[in-house]
């Protein structure tokens, strides 16, 4: 039920917003015809009508961002929190490059044959603790 809620909350948005813009366009169609029909004032109704269909559609679209966007804001941090679970590293830019480098030239000793599998697990967990 609260797995993948920042997905939740965007699709909500999205439903919402597409009800916004279907009940302002019903209720500005309405008004045009009630308009057309009257006798007295018709053009000021069919004007409202016009009206509530463009404001009516615009306003839902644009509302509908923020909510999407506070489900993306969710999700991605989420993914954050997953990222940095995991034990992803956690430096500067600088010692990130580095850590990559030398990670890349131990995945190259393993390919090689250079190095076991064991040898590569503790010297890349020795890179991590930064040894």
């Amino acid at each position: 039920m609260y797995n993948n809620i920042g997905e939740k909350i965007k699709g909500l948005a999205k439903v919402i917003a597409w009800i916004g813009i279907i009940v302002s366009v019903i209720a500005g169609l309405i008004l045009i015809v009630e308009g057309s029909d009257s006798y007295y004032g018709g053009g000021i109704l069919i004007s409202v009508g016009i009206v509530v269909v463009v404001v009516g559609t615009l306003v839902s679209w644009i509302a509908s961002w923020f909510m999407y966007g506070f489900g993306e804001l969710i999700e991605k941090t989420a993914e954050i929190a997953r990222n940095t679970a995991k034990g992803a590293f956690s430096g500067s830019i600088t010692e990130k490059m580095e850590y990559d480098e030398k990670l890349k030239i131990l995945l190259g000793l393993k390919e090689n044959g250079l190095i076991s599998e064991e040898e590569f697990a503790i010297k890349k967990q020795a890179l991590l603790k930064g040894e």
